[in-house]
């Protein structure tokens, strides 16, 4: 049941950590937009995506544009994109940690199910015992019915 349990302990962090991966490839592309608008000049249209495959196209009127960023609890922020580059880096960053973490936990807990399982196969109840042609152990003693 332990063995079970610390499973499926690893799989809920495996878990997570693709979710932490799917984030990361989404902080990555928008770090890769941001390089794209910087590039751009006055007057370009570009699409913006509403998310789910919706875009809006978009008009960039100045050269380097302010961007409206959520801090969390409907505070929203305006910085620049050198700014916005540099929050979304601490993101990766705090996603990497996490991510090494989780990597850790799995380890462990991986390690701790290798000794269960170790445990459980060479405990005593476990091993296969032999038994002599009257059926009692082969260790029952002097008194056994077989001798």
């Amino acid at each position: 049941m332990r063995v079970n349990l610390l499973g499926q302990e690893a799989e809920r962090i495996e878990k997570q950590i693709e979710t932490i991966d799917e984030q990361v490839r989404d902080l990555e592309k928008i770090k890769e937009s941001l390089s794209d608008i910087e590039k751009l000049k006055e007057d370009k249209e570009i699409l913006s995506n509403l998310g789910k495959g919706i875009f809006l196209k978009t008009y960039i009127k100045e050269k380097k544009p302010n961007l409206l960023i959520n801090v969390g609890d409907g505070i929203i922020l305006e910085k620049n994109i050198e700014e916005t580059s540099k929050v979304i880096n601490e993101q990766l960053e705090k996603l990497s940690l996490g991510r090494e973490e989780m990597l850790i936990k799995i380890q462990e807990l991986q390690e701790e199910m290798a000794s269960a399982i170790a445990h459980l196969q060479n405990h005593p109840s476990n091993k296969d015992i032999k038994k002599h042609e009257c059926g009692c152990e082969e260790d029952c003693g002097e008194n056994c019915k077989c001798k």
